[in-house]
């Protein structure tokens, strides 16, 4: 009798961490990878409503394609990052402040972070290296980012911290597909705001990626994931430089 009570209990565990561990990769049974996929449909239907409502804009008219597709590509990844960054906020709240992170709604927002730049790099052909580099690492981190507990400490959590900060940076976009059509003396409120926003940001997202790197060699050491997270975030870093390189070039422009 009571072998029969400890096999029931045996299989009831192992189910359970059977349906732990693929709810790693799946959300009601629909795996997470369909949240990129989703979005991807849903930003490209964006870039072409935009689109559509800019027929009658003489000055996006005149564009070639590709910088017309790199205006798309801004505006939309302007509004996207607005509604991650309001969705999240939540998220950050309730993770640095009460130290709950929710893994669901983290692969999630990766995904749809992600699926901006997948997007990216398919429209825009002329995209520079950094941007590119950038994109297909943002990629990674997203698939990386499902193979993660944040419910329990981890230095990966730099990563949702990362991707939440980046969108609040959201006028640094803006004014990246603004200028293609709008006069530059018409956005020094944005250009400003883009500058000392995204210096601002910077400047807390790696503190706090340094911070995690710190305590986990100290803690654990130098581990081969802790390698591979910093090397993925070298390179979305090395676009970040670049950006507040060009920031700077366009701040201090003379601008009649």
């Amino acid at each position: 009798m009571d072998y029969t009570i400890d096999y029931v209990l045996d299989d009831y565990t192992l189910h359970n961490v059977k349906y732990d561990i693929n709810n790693t990769y799946f959300v009601n049974d629909v795996p997470y990878i369909s949240y990129f996929f989703a979005s991807l449909f849903l930003y490209y239907c964006c870039y072409q409503f935009l689109n559509f409502v800019m027929k009658n804009n003489y000055d996006y008219q005149n564009l070639e394609q590709d910088r017309k597709n790199y205006f798309l590509k801004n505006i939309v990844k302007t509004i996207a990052m607005i509604v991650i960054a309001l969705h999240g906020s939540s998220l950050l709240y309730q993770g640095v402040v009460n130290d709950i992170w929710d893994n669901r709604v983290i692969y999630m927002a990766g995904y749809q972070y992600s699926a901006l730049d997948v997007l990216g790099l398919i429209m825009v052909r002329k995209l520079p290296i950094n941007s590119k580099i950038h994109h297909i690492s943002s990629f990674a981190l997203s698939v990386l980012n499902t193979f993660v507990d944040y419910s329990q400490p981890t230095f990966w959590l730099g990563l949702p911290i990362y991707c939440l900060l980046s969108c609040y940076a959201f006028f640094v976009n803006m004014y990246l597909g603004l200028r293609l059509i709008v006069a530059p003396k018409n956005l020094r409120f944005i250009l400003n705001s883009a500058y000392f926003s995204y210096m601002v940001l910077l400047f807390l997202n790696w503190s706090f990626q340094l911070k995690v790197g710190y305590e986990h060699v100290s803690t654990i050491g130098l581990t081969y994931d802790l390698v591979l997270y910093f090397c993925f975030i070298a390179f979305v870093a090395y676009d970040d430089i670049s950006l507040v390189q060009f920031l700077k070039y366009h701040r201090e422009k003379k601008v009649d």
